[in-house]
């Protein structure tokens, strides 16, 4: 970026937004999906999508022309305040939502193509469908055809339902064309949360908090999941681990 393109996101971003004083407690929050959810990785995280509205609302308008695949919270000190909480150990500040649990594992292959059709232009002339803007693909989307998605927080109840309510109707990858629509949202209070349970991973956990794991890869631990400066060596959701600290002690992110 340019310098005052860096200048102009950094006052943006540094601006001051109001936002009530939240209020931490676990609850559960269930997704009803009315058609199939694509995904591009095998797992679905809450964090990444209340971050994603939160963002969204603070820019406004701007927010449609951000710099792409660039992490846009190194230029302010604290892009706003999370609705949840988190786990910190090493430095390392771990977000306290689970990973999506799926009601249906089964997964299908759907190929989407995208052509050129000339009743959407108004000119004449050549036109090159196998490259810029007007080039054909034939894409390969991963899709599970499930009804209910279900997750755990440690976070503002009221403040999250109401930002969802505002914002929210589709999960997943490709909702511009209708995948993972969500047909009803349900919230239920629980008694306690924590991110290992019967002994399993319930979300990416950098191995910095464990004593022992089953299994690890290199994959994204806090949003933005797309950035590669936040790929560390994790537990694998849903595997056998051994915590060093107690991952039920929630602090405020």
């Amino acid at each position: 970026m340019r310098g005052y393109e860096i200048d102009f996101w950094t006052e943006m971003l540094n601006s001051e937004t109001q936002y009530p004083r939240f209020r931490f407690n676990p609850f559960r929050i269930i997704f009803y999906l009315s058609s199939p959810i694509c995904l591009t990785t095998p797992f679905i995280n809450l964090d990444s999508v209340i971050d994603h509205l939160m963002f969204a609302e603070k820019l406004g308008r701007y927010f449609f022309i951000t710099p792409k695949k660039m992490n846009l919270s190194r230029l302010g000190k604290r892009i706003h305040r999370k609705p949840y909480g988190a786990f910190i150990q090493d430095g390392i500040v771990l977000p306290a939502i689970t990973s999506g649990i799926i009601d249906n594992q089964k997964y299908h292959i759907e190929t989407i193509y995208k052509r050129f059709e000339d009743r959407f232009v108004n000119f004449t002339g050549k036109i090159r469908n196998n490259q810029g803007h007007f080039k054909s693909f034939a894409m390969k989307h991963i899709y599970i055809p499930a009804t209910k998605i279900t997750f755990e927080i440690h976070g503002d109840r009221d403040f999250i339902e109401q930002l969802f309510d505002r914002n929210l109707f589709a999960l997943g990858n490709d909702i511009r064309i209708g995948y993972g629509a969500i047909k009803k949202i349900e919230t239920e209070s629980i008694n306690e949360f924590s991110l290992i349970k019967d002994g399993f991973a319930q979300r990416p956990i950098p191995v910095e908090f464990c004593h022992s794991y089953e299994d690890a890869a290199i994959i994204p631990y806090r949003p933005p999941y797309w950035a590669k400066s936040n790929n560390k060596l994790c537990v694998v959701p849903f595997t056998k681990c051994e915590a060093k600290i107690d991952l039920s002690r929630v602090k405020r992110n």
